[in-house]
């Protein structure tokens, strides 16, 4: 059980599940997960034009572009 009054889903996290989905790499219904955020009453946390930009500001410590996210 969480103990907090929001709790945030990153919509880059439902980006990478379907892009693991898609290759082959994960096992899941896409649209399920986002029933059960929904369900769950989790808040969607979207990646703006902002978040976007800041990218030229974070160091590249290895290749994986959504946990720079």
């Amino acid at each position: 059980m969480v103990d907090a009054e929001q709790v945030f889903v990153s919509s880059a996290t439902i980006w990478e599940i379907a892009i693991k989905v898609r290759i082959g790499k994960l096992k899941a219904d896409v649209d399920e997960v986002m029933c059960e955020v929904d369900a769950r009453d989790l808040v969607a946390l979207p990646v703006l034009f902002t978040h976007a930009r800041r990218v030229v500001e974070v160091d590249i410590l290895h290749k994986d572009p959504f946990d720079r996210l």
